[in-house]
């Protein structure tokens, strides 16, 4: 059976956005509970926009990716739980915006890690693709 005929015998509601469970130990520790976060991984559609978003251009060309921005919106998208948007937890945090409740939640380090997960299982690993030996 063919790739072509493999996908027409597939059931389309098998494609959904992986997701991954990932603990902050650091957020654990402080909390006295197990701090997990639910990522799940974007759309073709939402990583284009995160990265337009991003993109600096000057006279139609792309100068440069703000890095930063790259990444705090695609943990904003990405982390599906906690609702890192949720109006009540930003209340609680006395924060203004969801990327001020994740800056005063995560370290650095800790965001980059999120962010890694996202891309991960949004199909950025390493192990995504497999090379087809000649037989």
């Amino acid at each position: 059976m063919n790739t072509l005929e493999l996908l027409l015998k597939a059931d389309t509601g098998q494609f959904k956005l992986p997701t991954k469970k990932v603990e902050i130990p650091r957020l654990s520790a402080i909390f006295n509970g197990q701090a997990v976060f639910i990522c799940q991984a974007l759309s073709p559609v939402k990583y284009n926009e995160i990265q337009e978003a991003a993109a600096n251009f000057t006279n139609g060309q792309i100068q440069g990716i703000d890095m930063g921005q790259v990444q705090m919106t695609t943990v904003l998208a990405g982390v599906t739980d906690p609702n890192l948007k949720d109006k009540e937890l930003m209340t609680h945090f006395n924060v203004p915006t969801p990327a001020e409740l994740v800056k005063k939640l995560l370290l650095p380090g800790e965001i980059v890690t999120l962010f890694n997960v996202i891309s991960e299982i949004s199909g950025f690993g390493e192990d995504v693709i497999k090379e087809v030996k000649n037989e």
